[in-house]
């Protein structure tokens, strides 16, 4: 059975001729006009079938790709994701009744990355559909798609074949619903020499040999998860594992090189686990060190790519230290993007940023004595600082090309939303913000979501223990007012002597050229600080709240209560610039006991 499944995708039978329409011209346009796919039918599972035919860089592929849809409405065409594919056949059948609907046309839109197959008769609304495509394409070699590398071994030049579809890259893999959204089950299975290894999202279910030197590997079915999270990997790399079900892959010259990683991957996949509620849902976690020349890791459900490089760097121990940020931050996404998905990718953040966040974190629950929180402030913090002070975009923001959803992979929604969650946390106790977290795991697992349904999850979580964050504010109402506008506050304080008060005035902080200031942007900001008569720099609570409608705040401090220092540990996303005489109060205090000021103020 196995054979003659995988002779009928090498040979394209006449039957198929007969009941696939013709491949048409493409109904093109000179720039995309249409990005978006019509919801007029959606994927519930993809068989997908791939031949891969190693010649170096000219490397190529064949693929089946089954898949079954639901027909929302009664429509002539069906419309999905493809881009750079030689598609050669396409049928369509009633899955209940087993019947051949007749296709008219094919149709590559080739500017819109989709793939039209236009009917003579309708799909009917609520009825299933068997949609088949036989295609055919070259492994890419720019590190999209199915792509193709070369590695050395001793003096022998060797090549393997992975996968790289996140965000908008699965449809120069295979024929697809390639929206986030659209989350489905996949069968895969691959043919393969028998001296290479296959692997995939999920476990072998079972080989076939077909003759003396190839194979064909099956995979159990995935999940429901979105298209960017499938992988394969077709290769001579060698497993190392240590009797849990973390397994690292690497090329033979590099394996014991991966201790550590083998060490430390299931503690942290743990510590996820014990933090969330959430115990991890798949039965094994691959990590495999891949060459590239572009440094990128990938959270590809069951099978975790992060980049070779970590492993050949010589200097060991900061590199053990990346090596380390790069495996939580992907363990932290079989979470966060992978069990609960954002719904599009204006809302990236909800996914990176907790990624992010959880890189420091939960690595800091497995090494309880290591500063993470100090790194987590110079690190990602300051960094995000000086980053979004140069960008206008807010974090929640439209994406509605190909280059407008890469251009959302930027610093700000990788560490302006983990440092938004990290005050969140401050700001809502560490107790209920676990709480929250869990609660938005397990009420919303294996769906998608927009940032509201996080900030829901918290309110509830937060009128269910009685808990107000002040300033008559929900979470919703204090996250919102922060990702969904540009850039970040300054607070400018001066100090009154006669009237004991301190003025806090509030304004967007800008130094790059092209970006005006706004005289609209405005923030709730909870103001925390301690003074050089108290020296408490350890309660977090806001004390007052600096107001979006109100930009001055006047703040009651003690007589003669000497310097004092806003956002204590720098909790808040904002910077801070105080009166001269405040400075010298402070450089004098720094000169003469660094010590009395907490070190993530200094």
């Amino acid at each position: 059975m196995v054979a003659k499944l995988f002779r009928s995708l090498l040979l394209f039978p006449v039957i198929l001729l007969a009941l696939s329409g013709a491949q048409g011209p493409d109904d093109d346009h000179a720039t995309m006009a249409v990005f978006r796919l019509p919801t007029t039918t959606k994927p519930e599972l993809y068989e997908l079938r791939f031949i891969l035919d190693f010649d170096g860089y000219n490397s190529t592929f064949s693929g089946q790709a089954r898949i079954t849809v639901l027909a929302v409405c009664t429509v002539h065409v069906i419309t999905l994701n493809a881009k750079d594919l030689n598609v050669t056949e396409a049928y369509v059948t009633d899955v209940e009744l087993d019947k051949y609907l007749p296709v008219r046309r094919i149709v590559n839109r080739r500017h819109d990355e989709q793939l039209e197959i236009r009917l003579d008769d309708p799909v009917i609304a609520n009825r299933t559909y068997a949609v088949t495509i036989l295609y055919a394409s070259k492994m890419r070699t720019d590190e999209t798609g199915l792509n193709t590398k070369p590695y050395r071994e001793g003096n022998t030049t060797k090549w393997l074949a992975i996968m790289n579809l996140e965000p908008v890259y699965a449809r120069r893999a295979f024929p697809c619903y390639d929206e986030p959204a659209y989350k489905a089950v996949f069968n895969i299975s691959v043919m393969k020499k028998t001296n290479q290894i296959a692997l995939s999202n999920m476990p072998i279910r079972n080989i076939e040999v077909l003759n003396g030197d190839v194979e064909v590997v099956f995979f159990e079915n995935t999940p429901r998860m979105s298209t960017y999270m499938v992988n394969l990997f077709v290769g001579e790399f060698v497993p190392n594992t240590n009797g849990s079900n973390v397994t690292v892959y690497t090329q033979k010259l590099f394996a014991a090189r991966r201790k550590l990683i083998q060490t430390e991957a299931p503690k942290y996949l743990q510590a996820m686990s014990d933090y969330t509620g959430v115990r991890y849902t798949l039965p094994k976690l691959d990590l495999l060190f891949a060459p590239c020349r572009v440094c990128y890791a990938m959270e590809s459900w069951g099978l975790n790519v992060i980049p070779e490089s970590l492993a050949i760097s010589k200097n060991t121990k900061s590199m053990a230290m990346s090596e380390l940020f790069v495996l939580q931050h992907e363990i932290a996404h079989q979470w966060f993007g992978n069990l609960i998905t954002c719904k599009w990718w204006d809302y990236l953040w909800l996914k990176e940023g907790f990624a992010t966040y959880f890189e420091y974190f939960a690595i800091k629950m497995v090494n309880t004595a290591w500063p993470m929180e100090e790194l987590f402030v110079v690190e990602i913090h300051q960094n995000a600082l000086s980053y979004d002070q140069r960008v206008d975009r807010p974090l929640t923001s439209p994406a509605n090309s190909p280059k407008e959803i890469e251009n959302q992979f930027d610093l700000a929604t990788y560490r302006k939303s983990a440092s938004l969650l990290r005050s969140l946390r401050y700001l809502v106790t560490e107790k209920l913000f676990q709480l929250s977290i869990r609660n938005y795991l397990s009420a919303i697992r294996n769906s998608v979501v927009e940032p509201n349904d996080l900030f829901a999850s918290f309110d509830k979580v937060l009128y269910e223990n009685n808990y107000n964050i002040g300033n008559g504010l929900t979470v919703n109402e204090f996250m919102s007012n922060w990702t969904l506008q540009s850039g970040y506050p300054v607070l400018q304080i001066t100090k009154n002597d006669t009237s004991n008060t301190l003025s806090v005035i509030q304004s967007r902080f800008v130094i790059h050229p092209v970006i005006k200031e706004n005289s609209s942007s405005a923030w709730n900001i909870g103001l925390t600080f301690t003074t050089e008569l108290s020296k408490d720099f350890n309660y977090m609570q806001p004390r007052f709240w600096s107001n979006k409608t109100s930009k001055i705040t006047v703040i009651p401090v003690p007589r003669n209560s000497g310097w004092y220092i806003f956002n204590t540990q720098s909790i808040g996303f904002y910077r801070v610039n105080y009166d001269m005489v405040n400075w010298m109060a402070l450089i004098k205090q720094l000169h003469e006991a660094p010590a009395e000021i907490h070190v993530l103020n200094r």
